[in-house]
């Protein structure tokens, strides 16, 4: 079998070519990375990389007529909030002409490839406490460029699924953690903070935006094992929360981080320049159509998930 991971070298995708490498050993792998830089980053020592940029049509379909793979993980993205309003125009050539070139391309030369399209939770937009948990069939709220990217992917890749008969798999990922994170985002950023304390680098304060609000974190590693099962097992043209089911609020998870620490009498504060305008006061999948499919559920706990984060910055 021939597996496809676009975005490789990113978050998701390292972790999710660690666990292709684990569970299907007589596959052969192909990473598509967007620069040569990436390329080199990324450790593969049975993987084929290849430099191809999503929003060159031609680059998509020479390295699709090289590969012809039989499953496909389009992870590539460009997955920041804050940057689609920066940037929406990118955004969009990213994560719509992105898409369509690579659906044009599998329809012409792999159209039988299983292929899994990664969305985001996101396209709710704001929820509301009486609609948690949160289920496939709520309507969709465009609240941002990369939102609306988003929905305009999936939008797509049911057109494909019903003029084309591809198999095309689409899964709404909510927050998802662990080792490798960027430190743009919270946890990381805390858990960089915390080890900077430990060497003597930083004063014991942590400084903190709105701890209240609730997320449904899931592990990383989790994620992906969800993702290898679902793009088989899933219904092509359905769509799938991936999540953990649960939710925990930010103020939980700097505590289960500050009590991991190996210095004591850690405390944090609130910083003015943290708050946003407004804040979704709580995220929570139904996860209940996955697990029907999959039987999947998740094996790292939040607090494993934090003792992972704490010791890969320690060893950076």
């Amino acid at each position: 079998m021939r597996i496809l991971i676009t975005g490789a070298a990113g978050f998701v995708g390292t972790h999710l070519i660690a666990a292709l490498q684990e569970k299907k050993k007589g596959c052969e792998l192909f990473a598509w990375t967007k620069e040569e830089q990436e390329a080199e980053s990324v450790r593969l020592d049975r993987a084929h990389v290849f430099v191809v940029d999503i929003t060159k049509k031609e680059q998509v379909r020479k390295a699709l007529q090289q590969i012809r793979p039989d499953e496909v993980y389009h992870l590539a993205a460009q997955s920041s909030v804050g940057l689609s309003w920066k940037m929406p125009e990118f955004t969009y050539e990213v994560n719509v002409m992105g898409t369509l070139h690579l659906l044009e391309g599998l329809k012409d030369i792999a159209k039988e490839a299983n292929v899994l399209l990664v969305g985001s939770a996101e396209q709710y937009g704001k929820v509301l406490a009486e609609e948690l948990p949160i289920a496939e069939d709520r309507q969709l709220q465009g609240v941002n460029p990369y939102s609306i990217s988003k929905m305009t992917q999936e939008l797509m890749a049911k057109l494909y699924v019903q003029n084309f008969g591809m198999h095309l798999v689409l899964v709404r990922a909510f927050n998802h953690i662990g080792p490798g994170q960027s430190t743009r985002f919270v946890i990381p950023d805390w858990c960089s903070q915390i080890v900077q304390i430990e060497q003597g680098k930083k004063e014991p304060v942590l400084k903190v935006g709105n701890i209240q609000v609730k997320r449904d974190f899931t592990d990383v590693r989790d994620i992906v094992s969800a993702y290898m099962q679902l793009i088989s097992k899933g219904i092509p043209g359905e769509v799938y929360n991936v999540g953990s089911g649960t939710s925990h609020s930010l103020k939980e998870v700097l505590e289960k981080i500050i009590k991991s620490s190996r210095t004591k009498g850690i405390v944090y504060e609130t910083d003015l320049q943290k708050l946003r305008p407004a804040d979704v006061e709580e995220l929570r999948a139904d996860i209940g159509r996955l697990r029907e499919v999959t039987g999947w559920k998740p094996v790292y706990t939040l607090e494993q998930s934090v003792v992972d984060i704490l010791e890969e910055m320690r060893s950076r």
